[in-house]
């Protein structure tokens, strides 16, 4: 996955039954979509992978227009996992270091 100079992987589209692991400098998130019942769930983790001061952090952006952020994760070797359901079939999964 591709890392832009501010710290912000390339957000993949998720879809039903899809999985990634953005890893943009500072940061990896892992996660797993599955569908059902007319709503997808966005399921993983995001850690912090460099003693640098700042946090690692997901941002999932779901189809139906709502957005969630993960808690943040610091300092280095830190994990936070989430769990998130909304209506549709599509999201956007950021990794986010600030």
């Amino acid at each position: 996955m591709a890392s832009t100079a501010s710290g912000v992987a390339e957000r993949p589209l998720a879809g039903c039954g899809q999985s990634a692991t953005p890893s943009p400098t500072g940061a990896r998130v892992h996660w797993e979509t599955t569908c059902s019942g007319g709503n997808i769930r966005v399921k993983g983790y995001v850690i912090d992978t460099k003693a640098d001061g700042k946090c690692a952090q997901a941002r999932i952006e779901f189809g139906s227009g709502s957005t969630v952020f993960s808690a943040r994760a610091c300092p280095k070797g830190q994990q936070k996992n989430f769990d998130v359901t909304r209506a549709g079939s599509t999201a956007f999964v950021t990794a986010l270091v600030d």
